[in-house]
C-alpha cells in the first residue's frame, strides 16, 4: 500500500506542484495586498501641544493660547474657555469620512462642579433644579451659565477628507465645551485661586477616532488625554495670571 501511494504520488507529481505553486501565489498575492493595505492606510495622530492660560482678576474664566501672549486679555473677543487639540494624518493614504467621537465621565465634572460651587459660592453657584452651573463676576453678576440638562457623553465631530503625509496641513477638532470649562475652572481655582503650584485633571478625556480608506477599508485609533496645569510667572499685566497647561497623550487599545 505504501508502495502504491509513493506511486502515485510519482505519476502525479507535476500536477500537485503546479497546485501547490498556485496556492503559494494565492497566498503570497494575498500577504502583498494585505501590506499594501497597512502600507498605505490612513494613520490619523494627535499632536502634542501646549497650552498658556490667561485669566485677569475678578474674571472667572481662562484664555487658551499656544503662544505666551499678554494681548490675549485685551482682545474684543477671546475665545474664553474654548481650544482644540490638532490632528494629522501621517499614513501614506488619505483618510475618508472621518468620525473624531470624545467621551468622559461627565457625571463627575457636575458633582466637581457642585463641588467647587460650594467651596467658592462668590464665584460659582450650581442650580439643581434647572442643572445650571453660573459663573458670576466679582461684583456678584452673571457672567456666564452652562445647562447641564443634557446628560449625553458623547460628543462627535465629522471630517469628510483629510490629505496624508506629515507636510499635509494638521486640523483643530474643538475639545467639548464643558470638559474645557472644566479644566479651565480647574486651573483657575486651584492655580489661580489656591495658588498651588500644580495641578491634574483626575478624569481624563478619551477619543475614538474611525475612518476609512479608499477602498472603503475601515480603520479605528483610540486615544486618552491627560492634562496638567503649573503655575507660571511673568507677564506685563499686573492683574493678570498665567498658567501653563500640558497634554500627556497615550494610545489605548480600545475607548
Amino acid at each position: 500500500m505504501i508502495m502504491s501511494i509513493f506511486q502515485w504520488l510519482g505519476n502525479n507529481y507535476e500536477w500537485l506542484s503546479s497546485l501547490l505553486a498556485i496556492f503559494i501565489g494565492i497566498f503570497t498575492l494575498h500577504e502583498i495586498r494585505k501590506e499594501r493595505i497597512i502600507s498605505y492606510r490612513p494613520k490619523i495622530t494627535p499632536i502634542e501641544q501646549d497650552y498658556f492660560l490667561q485669566a485677569s482678576q475678578g474674571y472667572l474664566g481662562s484664555i487658551w493660547n499656544e503662544d505666551y501672549e499678554d494681548d490675549a486679555l485685551l482682545s474684543i473677543f477671546p475665545a474664553v474657555n474654548s481650544f482644540d487639540i490638532k490632528f494629522r494624518n501621517v499614513g501614506l493614504g488619505p483618510a475618508l469620512d472621518i468620525t473624531f467621537t470624545w467621551n468622559f465621565n461627565i457625571e463627575y465634572i457636575k458633582n466637581y462642579f457642585k463641588k467647587w460651587a460650594t467651596e467658592n459660592n462668590a464665584y460659582l453657584t450650581y442650580d439643581d433644579i434647572k442643572s445650571m452651573l453660573c459663573i458670576h463676576n466679582e461684583n456678584g453678576s452673571l457672567q456666564f451659565y452652562y445647562p447641564f440638562d443634557d446628560d449625553s457623553r458623547i460628543f462627535i465631530e465629522k471630517r469628510l477628507f483629510m490629505m496624508s503625509g506629515v507636510e499635509a496641513k494638521p486640523i483643530g477638532m474643538d475639545v467639548p465645551e464643558k470638559y474645557a470649562l472644566y479644566l479651565s475652572l480647574m486651573a483657575y481655582i486651584d492655580i489661580f485661586k489656591n495658588y498651588e503650584t500644580k495641578c491634574y485633571s483626575i478624569t481624563p478625556l478619551n477619543l475614538h477616532i474611525s475612518t476609512r480608506d479608499s477602498g472603503n477599508i475601515v480603520f479605528e485609533e483610540y486615544y486618552q488625554f491627560n492634562f496638567s496645569f503649573s503655575n507660571i510667572q511673568g507677564g506685563q499685566h499686573e492683574k493678570a495670571n498665567y498658567a501653563l497647561c500640558k497634554i500627556n497623550i497615550q494610545k489605548t487599545k480600545h475607548g
